[in-house]
């Protein structure tokens, strides 16, 4: 019985050593807390932003400048959405280089589109989000969106709440924006999902719906940069996948040279999969 006691006893003194030890151990960590939230050697010092082509640092200051505060604690979650007040922001990433120094890395959003209005110019990012409403747009290179039921006004939220318009309008963007060609394009209409037609100048390109989008877009960039075919005027018509029709308003094709033209296409639709325009 007495080395029943004898155990119990240190049992209990082993108990009290752990328990002693936890709370030694969380006085430490509590005081090491205080340390670092206090300690002025992580107050940020230095905040740099980088990628951002088209946002100033000044713009980026005025939404989110942590100047003075703990590196270690610093709501980045709050940051983000200070900064997301500007359109052009896509997403964000924060590195941490200790002791006091941010670096804030934004991705932005591409303009791609305009739409106008009266005298107002809506600039637009590829999902259709008005960036910025300007009264002039010289000097920037972007597609008109054409036959846009405007939903919306305001920065920041899409122009449109048609979700097939935006899709349309997403899709084609990635797919320009991978375009390697000289050919640009002027104008665009998304409006109807099985009727999406492409501008490039005074050439109509009837692309049909979205289907093998690359494809078509492919075949009309291959045929524009054709200089047998010389194309100025007129239409491309790559609804198809099986048949290409192009119809030159300047120069009206006799009927000998219709199939010259003809086999003109041809070739080069025959021969597009060695041409594509497109990087990855």
């Amino acid at each position: 019985m007495e080395q029943g006691i004898n155990n119990f006893i240190k049992t209990k003194k082993k108990k009290k050593k752990i328990k002693k030890m936890i709370m030694f151990i969380l006085f430490f960590l509590l005081l090491l807390f205080l340390f670092f939230a206090k300690a002025p050697i992580f107050n940020i010092k230095v905040v740099q932003y980088k990628n951002n082509k088209i946002i100033d640092d000044e713009e980026l200051y005025k939404l989110y400048n942590p100047i003075g505060q703990n590196m270690i604690f610093i709501n980045t979650k709050k940051a983000e959405t200070n900064i997301k007040e500007n359109p052009y922001v896509e997403s964000i990433s924060f590195e941490k280089h200790y002791p006091n120094e941010l670096t804030v890395k934004i991705i932005e959003k591409n303009a791609c589109y305009y739409v106008k209005e009266k005298s107002d110019y809506y600039i637009l990012a590829d999902d259709l989000s008005i960036l910025e409403v300007k009264n002039k747009i010289s000097g920037l290179k972007l597609i008109e969106m054409q036959n846009i039921k405007i939903d919306n006004r305001n920065v920041g939220q899409k122009i449109t709440s048609k979700t097939s318009v935006v899709e349309s309008a997403s899709k084609l963007a990635e797919l320009l924006g991978r375009n390697t060609s000289k050919v640009s394009f002027s104008k665009a209409d998304v409006s109807t999902r099985n009727n999406l037609i492409l501008y490039h100048n005074d050439v109509k390109i009837l692309l049909g719906s979205d289907e093998e989008f690359e494809k078509k877009v492919n075949r009309a960039i291959n045929i524009l940069n054709d200089s047998k075919v010389n194309l100025k005027k007129g239409y491309i018509n790559v609804q198809s996948t099986d048949r290409v029709v192009v119809m030159d308003e300047e120069h009206p094709a006799e009927e000998h040279d219709d199939k010259k033209q003809k086999e003109t296409i041809d070739s080069i639709v025959n021969g597009q999969e060695n041409k594509e325009e497109y990087g990855d």
